[in-house]
């Protein structure tokens, strides 16, 4: 959703640009490599690649409408309530999408 809102802002929609679904390492890792152009990360994670000069920040969600963005962004849930109630975790999950 983050990067949804964050195209949107920016006159764009998601059939814009070529996403590629990964965990927030490896999206830093990609970038690195370049592999990929941008990456979402949790705040913070990205320090490391902007000192070195490898990367920049184009926009931090806690510095957008908080009405809008809600960075950095966790959910979570207990593992042994997952197994029991899958269900009602697709459909948390479908919510948010």
């Amino acid at each position: 959703m983050f990067l949804i809102k964050v195209l949107a802002e920016g006159g764009l929609m998601f059939d814009d640009v070529g996403a590629v679904n990964a965990t927030g390492p490896d999206g830093l890792s990609s970038l690195s490599t370049g592999a990929v152009a941008a990456t979402v990360c949790s705040s913070g994670q990205e320090q490391s690649l902007v000192s070195q000069g490898l990367a920049k920040t184009l926009f931090r969600g806690r510095d957008g409408n908080p009405s809008i963005y809600f960075e950095p962004f966790t959910l979570v849930a207990r593992t042994l309530w997952l197994k029991e109630n899958a269900d009602a975790a697709v459909a948390v999950l479908k919510a948010y999408l």
